[in-house]
């Protein structure tokens, strides 16, 4: 959350959708799963694939979108040093 000096966890809500809400979640919840894994491991076209499986399941996952963005802004402007997972936000 932009302003902290310290990771947060943030958390999405899914237990509310119904098929028609959020068609294939489950499919999307294990492809954005996977993506996060390899993000985190710095694997930035491994998860992009895997988060694209995931809009491929439901074409308005914004988070999947957006890890989208963040892993090619991360392979083109690789962290310095060990990448420990945690973006840092500029802005809203």
């Amino acid at each position: 959350m932009k302003g902290k000096t310290e990771p947060v966890n943030i958390y999405e809500v899914l237990d509310y959708h119904t098929d028609e809400t959020y068609p294939n979640l489950m499919d999307a919840i294990h492809h954005f799963s996977d993506g996060l894994e390899c993000y985190q491991k710095g694997q930035w076209d491994r998860a992009m694939e895997a988060f694209r499986r995931g809009l491929s399941q439901n074409g308005g996952d914004q988070l999947s979108r957006m890890y989208i963005d963040r892993c090619e802004y991360m392979k083109n402007h690789p962290p310095s040093g060990e990448w420990n997972g945690v973006f840092v936000m500029t802005s809203k």
